[in-house]
């Protein structure tokens, strides 16, 4: 995968692009964790929240993996909407680096300081 979301407890969260086909779009996730036989993992895609791949990790893990996915879709889309919109302008600017982390904090910082209000 190419965007870097989260990491919890060693499991690893990336999303593709904004992908379409037949002018549906899609993004696809994954996620990964170290194991003994490599890596787990559980790919899907957004916006269905189903994973259509997995390995290693427990019914309850998938359940609780796709809990997350749902609450943090909004949220993703965007990220994927606004690396879309920065690639069309830049290109070459656009790529987040897979080490990248996206702290949230700096997301609602951003977003409470253009309404002109004082963040704590």
């Amino acid at each position: 995968m190419k965007n870097y979301y989260s990491t919890i407890d060693n499991v690893t969260l990336t999303f593709s692009d904004i992908e379409a086909v037949n002018d549906f779009e899609f993004i696809t996730t994954r996620f990964e964790r170290a194991s003994g036989n490599g890596f787990d993992y559980a790919e899907g895609k957004l916006p269905n929240n189903l994973f259509y791949k997995a390995f290693g990790f427990s019914e309850d893990e998938l359940l609780e993996m796709q809990d997350y996915l749902q609450r943090n879709s909004c949220i993703i889309w965007e990220l994927a909407r606004e690396q879309k919109k920065a690639k069309t302008l830049h290109p070459l600017k656009g790529i987040i680096p897979l080490d990248f982390k996206f702290e949230l904090d700096d997301i609602r910082r951003e977003r409470i300081e253009k309404r002109g209000l004082n963040y704590l």
